[in-house]
């Protein structure tokens, strides 16, 4: 199973990451599967919806860390759901130095509803 789909909301197109339930030697192997996609698309056209793992090492932050740039170039919009409290300084932390519009949620629904809005 794809850990990346497009899916339709509002009539908005999402890209939704599903990295739950992932080791740290899985995580960073899925996210480098997800970056070619998110690279495809047009600069500053990507809304991005994003279910982190449920657990957060320093290999997967620096990994994180590492692909930041490039994902800022094609990222409108991320929302981020169920995130831990490391999970929720890490995102937030690259909000400003990126010039990203970026959301913690609870839930799915309303963070696809916040991305459509984008």
């Amino acid at each position: 199973m794809s850990r990346a789909r497009f899916i339709e909301h509002q009539g908005r197109r999402i890209l939704r990451v599903d990295y739950a339930g992932l080791a740290p030697d899985h995580f960073v192997v899925a996210m480098r599967k997800v970056m070619p996609i998110i690279a495809a698309e047009p600069p500053r056209s990507v809304l991005l919806l994003t279910i982190p793992t449920s657990h957060l090492d320093e290999r997967m932050a620096d990994a994180i860390r590492a692909y930041a740039p490039e994902k800022a170039r094609h990222v409108r919009a991320e929302a981020l759901v169920g995130a831990t409290a490391f999970h929720r300084l890490l995102f937030l932390s690259n909000k400003a130095k990126y010039h990203l519009e970026r959301e913690v949620f609870d839930d799915e629904p309303l963070a696809k509803d916040w991305l459509a809005s984008r």
